[in-house]
C-alpha cells in the first residue's frame, strides 16, 4: 500500500510541474489577455483539485499505517501464542526416536529445528550438511572425484553419486571413512554417529534460483533413504526456490515452513508417521496435521 501512495505522490508532482508550466505560459500571455485569464482560472481549479486529492491520500495513508500497526500487534500476539503452546503440544512425543537431519539447501540448519526435536524427546543421531555453493565448485568436484576415485561423465552424475554416498553412510554400518573423505572439502559438514538404525530422517532443502541440483542430489538421496520408517522433506518459509513440489514426487511428508512454530509442530507429528503436505505455500494441503492423530 505504501508503494501505491508513493506512486500517487509521483503523479501529483508531475501535475504540479505541468501546473507551473501553465502558470508560466499564462503569465507570458499577460493578465489582460482573455486566453491568459482562462488558463489561470483553469490552473486555479486544478490546484484546488490537487490539494483535495492530497488531503484524501494523506487520510488514506494514515488509515493504512494504523491498520499496519494493528496487524503487527496481532501477528506478534499470535507468534507468542504459538511459541508458548508449542512446547506443551510436542512434549515427549518423540521420546525414544532416533532422527537424522540432512541439509541439502542453501539456507543451512535453523537451530530451532534441532531444539524442537530435542524438546519432543528425539535423539538427533547425526547432522549432515551439504553445502551447495561448494558442491558445485569445480575445484571441489575434481578433488572429491580424485580422492574417491570416481569416474563420472558430468556434474549431474557426480551429484547423484555424492548423494548416494551420503545415504549409504547414514544407513549402512561401518566406519564412515568415505564420509570423512568427503568432509575434508568445504562441501560437507558432519557431526554425530552414522550407520545406526534410524526412526526418521529430515531432509531440509530450498534453493536460491532455478536449478537441477534438487533432481540429481535431493531426489536420489530421498529415494535411497525411503527404507527408513519416516522420511520428511522440508524447507523454510522464506526460500527463493521451493523444493517441495519435487519432494512430493517421492510421496513423502513435506513441510514448507520449518522456521515457524506451525511447521515445527508439523515436523514432530510427521516424524510420528502422520503423513501429508503441510505449511503455508500453494503446495501445502493443510497448515498442520490433524491433532487427533
Amino acid at each position: 500500500m505504501i508503494i501505491d501512495f508513493k506512486y500517487h505522490i509521483a503523479s501529483l508532482i508531475a501535475v504540479f510541474l505541468a501546473l507551473g508550466l501553465g502558470i508560466f505560459i499564462g503569465t507570458s500571455l499577460g493578465y489582460d489577455n482573455r486566453i491568459g485569464e482562462a488558463i489561470l482560472k483553469q490552473q486555479k481549479q486544478l490546484t484546488l483539485g490537487i490539494e483535495k486529492r492530497l488531503d484524501e491520500l494523506k487520510k488514506k495513508n494514515d488509515e493504512l499505517e494504523a491498520l499496519n500497526e494493528e496487524l503487527e500487534v496481532t501477528n506478534k500476539v499470535l507468534k507468542q501464542y504459538q511459541e508458548e503452546t508449542l512446547p506443551v503440544l510436542i512434549k515427549g512425543k518423540l521420546t525414544g526416536k532416533k532422527v537424522a537431519i540432512v541439509v541439502t539447501g542453501y539456507y543451512g540448519l535453523n537451530d530451532e529445528v534441532k531444539e524442537v526435536l530435542k524438546k519432543a524427546g528425539a535423539e538427533i543421531v547425526s547432522v549432515t550438511e551439504i553445502i551447495p555453493e561448494e558442491l558445485t565448485n569445480p575445484a571441489d568436484i575434481d578433488y572429491i572425484k580424485s580422492q574417491m576415485k570416481w569416474q563420472t561423465k558430468d556434474k549431474k552424475e557426480f551429484y547423484t553419486k555424492f548423494a548416494l554416498e551420503v545415504g549409504k553412510n547414514l544407513l549402512t554400518p561401518g566406519d564412515g571413512s568415505t564420509l570423512l573423505t568427503l568432509a575434508k572439502t568445504d562441501a560437507l559438514k558432519i557431526t554425530g554417529k552414522y550407520g545406526v538404525p534410524l526412526d526418521g530422517v529430515v531432509v531440509i532443502g530450498g534453493g536460491l534460483n532455478e536449478s537441477d541440483l534438487v533432481n540429481y542430489l535431493d531426489l536420489p538421496l530421498i529415494k535411497f533413504l525411503k527404507t527408513v520408517p519416516v522420511v520428511i522433506g522440508g524447507e523454510y518459509s522464506n526460500v527463493e526456490k521451493s523444493y517441495i513440489k519435487f519432494y512430493q514426487k517421492e510421496r513423502i511428508t513435506t513441510i514448507d515452513d520449518l522456521d515457524l512454530p506451525s511447521g515445527q509442530l508439523s515436523l514432530v507429528y510427521g516424524l510420528l508417521g502422520v503423513k501429508g503436505d503441510y505449511g503455508i505455500k500453494s503446495t501445502a494441503k493443510r497448515l498442520i496435521p490433524p491433532m487427533g492423530q
